[in-house]
């Protein structure tokens, strides 16, 4: 059972059926002009909320979380009777003929009589305004003024919410894929100097000297004693022989120079984006 002194949580609670299936916002309380208690709230419905319904909530379950457990399932409430308060501003009412139509749509009893329902209204704070009872809801309730004067703030009190003349809206959201580059390592190119030996072959003159005998006569020479030994005549002969040696020498210079060369590749990737259907609420019948 959901009692007055839940009124201030019940007007931001969320409604949800017997299945657990979420219905809608709370919108509108009405309460008891003589007990002060909520007994019917109006209830956004459909895919932006720009639907209303109506559905007794006196029996309900308000858990602390602000979660509201009906007895009956989401699709009877989307198809309550349209009911239209009478009054304006802070004088909200809905009348016993309403109530009555209402009760008998959920198959509920209802005890009728001349008992006013007027709506309740919060603050920003949540909490109920004090001393705003109506007179409408007075006058449909004789011989209790007293009851009244204690419910102050109860009957025709003001539970903060979205003004009715609100527009519901919802913003769409989408996602835009957006391409640029950033200077990554590729690569590494090192320049290496290392030593290879090989056979080189090349032709040197060379000289060399040799001996020979040369035999020449002698001529009108005396001939005299001549005294015969043995004598050995030497001469000595060169030769050129081939020497080998390096000499380390530059030959060439090898730079390393880098150029940018700007190539197309094509990247692909995914984004999402919303969509927005509209459901008003409405059956066909």
């Amino acid at each position: 059972m959901i009692g007055q002194a839940q009124l201030a949580q019940l007007h931001d609670a969320t409604v949800y059926d017997s299945a657990g299936e979420k219905i809608g916002g709370v919108k509108q309380v009405f309460v008891d002009d003589a007990t002060g208690d909520p007994v019917v709230a109006s209830v956004h419905t459909g895919f932006f909320g720009m639907s209303e319904s109506f559905v007794p909530v006196h029996d309900g379950d308000l858990s602390d979380d602000g979660r509201v457990r009906l007895s009956v399932d989401k699709d009877k409430v989307r198809d309550a009777p349209r009911l239209e308060p009478s009054g304006d501003g802070d004088d909200v009412h809905l009348s016993n003929e309403q109530l009555g139509e209402l009760y008998a749509y959920y198959n509920l009893p209802y005890g009728g009589g001349r008992r006013g329902y007027d709506r309740a209204d919060m603050q920003d704070t949540g909490q109920p305004m004090a001393g705003q009872n109506t007179a409408q809801g007075r006058a449909e309730v004789p011989g209790t003024e007293a009851q009244d004067a204690a419910m102050a703030g109860m009957a025709g009190s003001v539970a903060g919410g979205a003004a009715d003349t609100d527009s519901p809206e919802v913003t769409r959201y989408e996602e835009q894929l957006h391409v640029g580059t950033e200077r990554v390592e590729s690569g590494r190119v090192r320049l290496r100097k290392y030593v290879v030996t090989e056979n080189v072959t090349k032709t040197v003159p060379v000289r060399h000297e040799e001996v020979r005998v040369e035999r020449v006569p002698v001529e009108g020479t005396a001939g005299g004693e001549h005294e015969f030994t043995d004598e050995t005549i030497e001469a000595t002969t060169y030769a050129e022989r081939p020497v080998v040696e390096t000499e380390a020498v530059p030959v060439e210079k090898v730079r390393l120079e880098k150029d940018v060369r700007t190539t197309d590749q094509e990247v692909t990737g995914e984004v999402r984006h919303e969509e927005i259907d509209v459901d008003d609420g409405r059956r066909e019948s």
